[in-house]
């Protein structure tokens, strides 16, 4: 990425291509490092691994939770970062229901057998179904698109069968970053999507809902000595942490205990005295 980065700074813009990786983690830390440096970027990822996610009209796991990602630098307020899996949940809020014992919202998820369910089960233990895309077809087109794109060609492997039950993921990345000084006049750009910004985030909120979605885009006023600006939820997440439910909490803390118990036996072997000889 700091390769691409340093080229695309270069010459006004880059492609990546990423095959054969382990887990990506999260995909909006790459936009990051480019938002960081000024540069647009599209990343389109595919997941070679167990099959989770069901095509549109399907019945069955086909996918992967295929992210998509890309990142918009603005000047005088946070970036637009936009990170989701095209899953309509990522995999791991099956996990979280299950640990905490709740149900799915329905049209989330299908049982093994094909069916539609709420129970969060089937996206963590045997028999398996399958999630769905977020969007009907429109969320599948996007998936398919990561497949094809960041898998197939970036990666040069794409998902077409079920594996033999290897516990790996594999993940490949198309990459797209751009100068915006490259294609327009960087102030007629960041002007313009100011302005958009601003007339998008000045619609009035829908009777009986917050303005969730209205505040996660960027604000770019620049607070005077005696106000201090209201913390971005980034911000916060940045300095306070993420709060984690007790039952994922437990969870993570099972394989913790078994590495203190192996690590007390493994101090009590090499203290031991020689076997007599």
């Amino acid at each position: 990425m700091q390769i691409g980065i340093a080229r695309a700074k270069q010459h006004g813009c880059c492609i990546l291509a990423l095959g054969n990786a382990h887990h990506l983690g999260r995909i909006g830390a790459w936009a990051e490092m480019a938002v960081a440096e000024g540069l647009i970027s599209i990343h389109f990822v595919n997941v070679i691994s167990r099959p989770i996610v069901a095509p549109w009209g399907g019945s069955d796991a086909r996918f992967g939770t295929n992210p998509f990602a890309a990142g918009i630098p603005v000047e005088g307020g946070d970036p637009i970062l936009l990170d989701f899996a095209t899953s309509i949940i990522a995999q791991g809020k099956t996990r979280v229901a299950h640990n905490k014992g709740e149900r799915l919202l329905p049209g989330q998820m299908l049982d093994d057998k094909g069916l539609p369910t709420t129970d969060p089960k089937y996206g963590v233990v045997d028999p398996f179904g399958a999630l769905m895309t977020f969007g009907q077809h429109k969320g599948f087109g996007l998936s398919l698109i990561c497949e094809l794109l960041g898998g197939a060609l970036a990666g040069g492997l794409a998902l077409h069968e079920r594996g033999g039950g290897e516990r790996r993921i594999i993940n490949g990345m198309l990459t797209i970053l751009l100068g915006p000084a490259a294609l327009a006049d960087p102030a007629t750009f960041q002007r313009e999507m100011q302005a958009c910004l601003a007339w998008i985030k000045a619609s009035p909120p829908q009777a009986g809902t917050n303005r969730k979605g209205l505040s996660l885009l960027p604000t770019f006023s620049t607070p005077s000595p005696e106000h201090s600006a209201p913390m971005s939820r980034r911000a916060r997440l940045r300095r306070f942490g993420a709060r984690m439910a007790p039952g994922c909490w437990r969870v993570r803390c099972r394989p913790m205990r078994w590495l203190t118990i192996l690590r007390s036996a493994c101090r009590k072997v090499a203290t031991m005295r020689p076997w007599p000889g």
